[in-house]
């Protein structure tokens, strides 16, 4: 059976990726095919990770089940295309002039990109927040204490041709994990039992070495 914030975390994903409506990309999200209008926004761009639980133990029984507090990390990217040559800014043998021109290049880049990346979040934070999607998209199982913390935004970056920012948003809650057991995993009846012989010297060096001791593996 499986855990129920891997379906959680599957689940959040689909509900962006139903609500991005080409406003920009979930990663892992099967989407429609587009066209080339409706790619516009395709540089931006949201990943989301499981990033850790806590399972607190006043939470729930040894038997289950257990109450799992879950954060999913999602990460936010965004690029800008930049009108010049943004390799001149790293370059060691740049004119004055093309640092400059590649300079006022990035910094006009960078605004856009940093309006874009606040856009991004101003979205999913609403698609994540929004009283309909209390559940975060789950039909079946409880959802609890949904909430984004925070905004956290990195610095823009250079990156070939484009300006690109990122940005990451924690959303933690808590779901309920059912104790149903590892089901294991059933022997190959194509593979049987394989025997081996193993040297053993119980009686140290000086001793008369014993004959092999012949041990079965993979079955009796």
């Amino acid at each position: 059976m499986t855990m129920a914030f891997r379906t959680l975390k599957d689940s959040v994903i689909s509900l962006l990726g139903t609500a991005a409506a080409s406003r920009f990309r979930v990663v892992g999200y099967k989407q429609r095919a587009t066209s080339a209008e409706e790619n516009a926004d395709a540089l931006r761009t949201v990943q989301v990770f499981y990033s850790g639980g806590q399972f607190p133990k006043n939470s729930g029984g040894s038997m289950g089940p257990i109450a799992h507090d879950v954060t999913l990390k999602m990460e936010l990217i965004v690029a800008a295309a930049a009108s010049g040559d943004l390799a001149a800014l790293a370059s060691p043998d740049s004119s004055a002039a093309e640092f400059a021109a590649a300079l006022e290049s990035f910094q006009e880049s960078a605004e856009c990109a940093d309006i874009a990346i606040d856009e991004l979040a101003d979205i999913v934070y609403q698609i994540i927040m929004d009283g309909r999607n209390i559940n975060l998209g789950l039909t079946t199982g409880d959802v609890s204490n949904r909430w984004i913390a925070g905004i956290e935004k990195n610095a823009p970056n250079a990156k070939g041709e484009y300006v690109v920012m990122s940005a990451s948003m924690d959303l933690t809650c808590r779901v309920s994990e059912v104790l149903a057991g590892d089901p294991g995993v059933a022997a190959d009846p194509d593979i049987g039992p394989v025997d081996t012989e193993i040297e053993t010297n119980m009686f140290g060096s000086d001793s008369a070495d014993p004959a092999p001791s012949a041990v079965r593996s993979g079955g009796i």
